[in-house]
């Protein structure tokens, strides 16, 4: 999963160059508001908030973890809702074998001396054996100001799995580690939960759940280059199985008990309840009540792509449809082709909308910043914890349903911290 939301411009993509090998840590630090939203945070200090409190204690790992499947009553629209999980796949055409080349494996240290980067693995808790194979001359090398490790595939196979986690957290943090800053990554409890009916054979499943790693609620692989070996049928199963995202698909229950009026009132604002009241009146009519796919409440913007995948055909010079583009267009018939512009979304947040507190409503904007102050994803709040989302500004990147948790989770991952996410609550002015 690449959840990167395809911010342009270097103010939101300069790294951390400090490595957290030696030195202060990146961790259990606060770092000051940037000038990403000059005026709009300072306005909204007093608002800011955080998802459910504490997201992640400083000085840990742990992520939260959210329920995976429930039922329970939708506050405030007379209904109940029901959410089950499902994972998506991308489209068959997406995956080309023949394209699949990954470099041997490589381990790099910046700004580091060979000393302290075995010292560090040994913190890790790499065992002797492993940290006399790393350290030898034939796998580990200066490159000007960095220190580069080529670990051999039979030591990367037989790492422990906190083992793995330490040192692929760390090397996460720097971008000259791309497939541990991305690794590929779902919501699940166990590697088992990933690799359900995947159709790999059992040795294919073996290699991959050895190498997988959990942190949170999070199961990550950062590991492509072990598929090189396979058939190609083979290399396509496993790229369809680490492509998989998990969603949920949610259904409303109503009955004679039900308040049409109040549920066609919370679901259409801007003129929308009219269209829906009918549909809903004649449900609740029925003995024993109905059940309604939430998808059929949504706009059309919203209800067209719930589920489905960009045009992977895009041309060349053509911008991605990332989160903020789907979070601003959410109520529009015709998508607004100024919020690929990240700095239009912005001022239209400070014009036009209005910070709020809970209970936030269906349509509202919910906004996330790093433990930076820079805003890294928007998606638009529906019910309870229910958000509708799109992760990523690539055509990889399906639009989805999740639960609030599970998004602040997927950002706290691909921003390795230890920190706390700030959010942000937009209401129209006016709705």
């Amino acid at each position: 999963m690449d959840p990167a939301c395809g911010f342009r411009g270097s103010q939101f993509t300069k790294q951390v160059k400090q490595s957290p090998v030696i030195g202060a840590s990146p961790y259990g630090r606060w770092w000051s508001v940037s000038r990403w939203a000059a005026g709009l945070v300072s306005i909204l200090c007093l608002h800011l908030g955080f998802v459910g409190g504490v997201l992640a204690r400083p000085g840990t790992t742990e992520l939260p973890a959210s329920p995976r499947v429930g039922t329970k009553p939708a506050a405030g629209v007379q209904g109940r809702l029901e959410t089950i999980s499902i994972t998506l796949e991308r489209p068959d055409d997406t995956i080309v074998v023949g394209q699949l080349n990954f470099p041997p494996p490589e381990w790099r240290f910046p700004e580091q001396t060979a000393s302290n980067v075995i010292a560090y693995l040994r913190r890790a808790g790499a065992t002797p054996a492993e940290v006399a194979v790393l350290s030898a001359t034939n796998h580990l090398a200066v490159d000007g100001r960095d220190v580069v490790i080529a670990p051999p595939a039979e030591l990367i196979l037989g790492l422990k799995p906190d083992v793995r986690r330490i040192i692929y957290t760390a090397l996460g943090t720097q971008v000259e580690n791309p497939y541990h800053r991305q690794p590929f990554f779902v919501t699940a409890s166990s590697p088992s939960e990933w690799l359900e009916h995947s159709g790999l054979s059992p040795a294919t499943e073996k290699l991959l759940r050895s190498l997988m790693y959990q942190r949170g609620n999070l199961v990550h692989f950062a590991d492509p280059q072990v598929i090189t070996g396979l058939e190609d049928g083979e290399k396509f199963r496993v790229m369809k199985t680490l492509s998989r995202i998990p969603t949920l698909v949610a259904k409303l229950h109503v009955d004679q008990s039900s308040d049409p009026a109040a549920i066609a009132a919370y679901w259409g604002p801007r003129g929308r309840g009219r269209q829906l009241k009918p549909l809903i009146e004649s449900l609740t009519r029925l003995n024993g009540g109905a059940v309604m796919d939430v998808s059929e409440l949504l706009p059309a913007f919203a209800r067209t792509r719930l589920y489905t995948y960009p045009n992977v055909g895009r041309s060349a010079g053509e911008v991605p449809e990332d989160c903020f583009w789907t979070a601003m267009n959410f109520f529009s018939e015709t998508p607004d082709a100024r919020f690929h512009s990240f700095d239009q979304s912005l001022a239209t947040l400070r014009a036009d909308y209005s910070p709020v507190e809970r209970p936030y409503r269906f349509g509202d904007v919910v906004t996330f910043l790093n433990s930076r102050g820079k805003p890294i994803h928007a998606c638009v709040h529906l019910v309870e914890d229910l958000v509708f989302t799109k992760n990523g500004a690539t055509p990889n990147q399906p639009w989805i349903l999740m639960k609030l948790d599970d998004v602040s989770s997927t950002y706290l991952a691909t921003e390795l911290s230890q920190e706390r996410l700030g959010m942000v609550v937009f209401r129209r002015k006016g709705s």
